[in-house]
């Protein structure tokens, strides 16, 4: 598995790529090799650098130290941040429901909510691309929302309950506009 690595120029809006090609321990230090652009880089200069590793970004903060025409080291100044990788920032909610699933009616707990998608607390699993119709009521909404989601992921969790996470794939303006308004 090969870890693609992005330095972020600080000042500039450049951003320089390549892949990680080694990893000293004991130093700290990580090696890579850029596509281009290893030559405009200063020695010691701060930057921030982007780690994807298995599909996951980790951001940390480097000193980036030119090493040949397409190399680099990079010493590590701060420790690793994930980043999020979701468009669109969910809201810690915790607002008991039922979701229709093929005729079936579950009991769920919807436990975070953003503009495209919640998370779901379920007693049992759901297949990823399975579609459910969700019924919300919102605070100042005097109709429920009905919302159609497709299963994106499901895990299973202690106490035997799934969570699940889904997308809105049919969800009229109106309801999209009041979720807009309260979680922007």
């Amino acid at each position: 598995m090969q870890a693609r690595v992005q330095i972020q120029v600080p000042n500039t809006g450049r951003t320089l790529e390549g892949v990680l090609v080694r990893i000293d321990k004991p130093q700290l230090r990580l090696t890579v090799r850029l596509d281009e652009g290893a030559e405009t880089l200063r020695p010691n200069m701060l930057a921030q650098a982007v780690l994807t590793v298995g599909g996951a970004p980790r951001v940390l903060t480097v000193q980036v130290n030119p090493l040949d025409e397409t190399t680099v080291s990079l010493l590590p100044v701060s420790g690793v941040q994930c980043c999020e990788r979701r468009a669109r920032k969910r809201y810690a909610v915790n607002l008991p429901t039922t979701l229709q699933v093929e005729g079936e009616s579950i009991p769920v707990r919807v436990v975070n909510i953003s503009i495209s998608g919640v998370g779901l607390h379920t007693p049992r699993p759901l297949e990823v691309g399975q579609q459910a119709c969700l019924e919300l009521r919102l605070v100042g909404c005097e109709q429920p929302m009905q919302a159609t989601l497709s299963v994106r992921h499901c895990r299973a969790l202690a106490n035997h309950q799934w969570y699940v996470g889904a997308a809105f794939t049919n969800l009229n303006r109106a309801d999209e506009l009041w979720l807009r308004k309260l979680f922007p």
